[in-house]
């Protein structure tokens, strides 16, 4: 028997954990030796992974009083500061690298909002996907995208890229207008 109450027969050696299932994932020596642990026979849960779900909630209850305290204790001067820095970093006028494969004709790194207002518009609604398409209305909101597209009367965008934001009748009457764009809806 062992200090921890098991047969050095129900557990596997540290060498081979660490070769295994817990070696691999560059964790601590100490939680290495828990995960010796958990290796017995019967036994696959690796300690680190599992929490303790009051000790979860206790901590929300905390986190969500440390906020509202920070912000009592912060000058008005402070909080303004905070919040330019924090608008900065989310924002540089950069596209978010999600929105990269949209762009392979572009050097992404050079594409700045608002100037490249028009080719963030055309692709994200030409080729994006639906989590593109999701941060372009978080991003500019339905009546930008909707103004956006009014003001070029669809022009490069077919029924179904613009069927969310603007309605059928005014559709119907941009592509009778447009000769080039019924080629491109019928093609």
């Amino acid at each position: 028997m062992t200090a921890t109450g098991f047969k050095a027969s129900d557990h596997t050696s540290f060498d081979n954990v660490q070769s295994g299932a817990c070696g691999g994932l560059g964790i601590s020596t100490v939680a290495q030796a828990q995960c010796v642990m958990l290796a017995r026979p019967g036994i696959t849960a690796y300690s680190q992974g599992v929490k303790n779900p009051h000790a979860v909630a206790l901590g929300q209850l905390g986190a969500s009083k440390g906020g509202r305290a920070r912000a009592l204790a912060l000058t008005p001067e402070q909080r303004r500061e905070i919040g330019r820095s924090a608008a900065s970093a989310r924002w540089d006028g950069g596209l978010p690298k999600l929105l990269r494969p949209l762009f392979w004709q572009y050097n992404f790194e050079e594409l700045r909002l608002p100037e490249s207002m028009n080719e963030v518009m055309i692709h994200v609604l030409s080729y994006g996907q639906s989590t593109h398409i999701k941060w372009l209305r978080r991003r500019f909101g339905d009546e930008g995208i909707a103004q956006w597209i009014k003001d070029r009367k669809g022009r490069g965008l077919t029924r179904s890229q613009m069927s969310a934001w603007i309605s059928r009748s005014t559709m119907n009457r941009w592509l009778a207008a447009d000769s080039v764009a019924q080629i491109w809806e019928n093609r």
